[in-house]
């Protein structure tokens, strides 16, 4: 006999949806850019070419702020797969490109939450909270392609996690070939998660399991082809394989390196918060840091109620080594060639893996007594953070108007 439908925890999952996209709509319209950057612009521009027919070109980067009548280059500097889901969403609905890329993340955050949802069944919502910290809520905000390769990093560990616990899979192959082709498609970066790919395959070849091992040969070699055709026709349009020369390892000290990198991983784990911290405290700062430490502590106090085993399981493990593959091979990139600094653009495939496997862990049976003890504190401080990301100056004016 089923409960009352406010126990079904799978609404509790696309509530969390519900109040991420009305939060998401109420920040891009209330702020001045409407959560847009120079690289946004790009991107838009060039769903808006290929809409009119004029195929993947725009005006070079290098010659930001777009002016009409700019000369217009082979768009090499970024992958296109941003730019054609934005004119996918554009072309049958008349939509601007603002809007389209607005309704593009949405959707792609609706995609991993239904992948949260037949992955964790009941449990998914825990992983779901995890969307409402400061960093999810502005990747998903601005117009970016870290929407989309999000929805994939997890599609492809949950693939990779089905590939060590089903017998057997026909489609093996094309599901790792569509999913590491696709994170290139939306950014060079994507090309660290073929180096995962190939130490799964090597595991499997160890364990003795060859067909799979065969199938992720298959699926790894036809994206590598592929990938390698798309660099090699972007070394035709412009001379450079990925748009631009970014080899410059000497640009930075290694000691700037490391701070950068610190202070961004910083930043990174904690989820309560409204800037990017530099060094400068400010009460709000650290209340919120207290916050998240009081949380931390008190989890640990009942620690041996979590039986940590369940971090072992295959889905942990998958995201886990997700997590550590992506930010070794992003530390790596990032000394090579010094692009974005180290904030929640880059180390949010990071800790998106790293979190959903802590955060679904806490709601597995063996762990039901830490579940009683410790899931209130937990949506009370993801609440938190839910307030944090909401326009606060803006519907205090507005409450004023009212009130006053």
């Amino acid at each position: 006999m089923q409960g009352p439908w406010y126990q079904n925890k799978t609404l509790w999952l696309w509530a969390i949806y519900l109040l991420i996209v009305g939060t998401i709509a109420l920040r891009v319209n209330v702020e001045a850019t409407h959560y847009t950057t120079p690289d946004s612009e790009y991107y838009m521009r060039v769903a808006e070419n290929v809409v009119v027919g004029k195929g993947f070109v725009s005006p070079h980067p290098m010659d930001y702020p777009i002016l009409e009548g700019a000369i217009e280059y082979p768009f090499t500097i970024w992958p296109v797969g941003y730019p054609v889901t934005i004119s996918a969403m554009m072309w049958p609905t008349g939509l601007d490109a603002l809007t389209s890329s607005k309704i593009v993340n949405l959707i792609f955050l609706a995609f991993i939450f239904l992948l949260l949802q037949y992955w964790f069944k009941d449990d998914a919502w825990l992983a779901g909270l995890y969307f409402l910290s400061y960093g999810k809520m502005e990747v998903f905000s601005y117009s970016w392609s870290e929407a989309p390769f999000l929805f994939f990093e997890l599609l492809l560990c949950y693939w990779m996690m089905q590939s060590l616990t089903v017998k057997k899979d026909t489609w093996l192959w094309a599901k790792i070939g569509f999913a590491l082709l696709s994170l290139f498609l939306f950014r060079y970066a994507g090309l660290i998660f073929f180096f995962l790919a190939a130490g799964i395959m090597l595991y499997l070849v160890w364990h003795k399991h060859h067909q799979k091992g065969i199938q992720y040969f298959v699926g790894l070699s036809i994206a590598s082809i592929a990938a390698l055709f798309y660099l090699y026709r972007n070394y035709q349009l412009s001379g450079f394989y990925s748009g631009m020369d970014r080899i410059q390892p000497e640009v930075e000290s290694w000691s700037y390196f490391t701070l950068l990198l610190l202070q961004g991983l910083f930043n990174e784990l904690m989820l309560a918060r409204n800037y990017f911290f530099k060094g400068n405290l400010d009460l709000l700062f650290l209340g919120l840091f207290i916050l998240q430490l009081a949380l931390v502590v008190w989890l640990y106090k009942w620690r041996t109620l979590y039986i940590h085993k369940t971090l072992l399981s295959k889905t942990s493990i998958i995201l886990l080594a997700c997590s550590a593959t992506y930010l070794v091979g992003i530390v790596i990139l990032r000394k090579i060639q010094p692009f974005d600094p180290f904030d929640f653009r880059i180390l949010v495939f990071f800790s998106t893996p790293l979190f959903i496997a802590l955060f679904s862990s806490i709601g597995l049976p063996e762990n039901r007594a830490y579940y009683r003890k410790t899931v209130t504190w937990i949506v009370a401080f993801m609440g938190i953070c839910w307030v944090m990301s909401l326009p606060k100056q803006f519907l205090m004016e507005r409450a004023l108007a009212i009130f006053w």
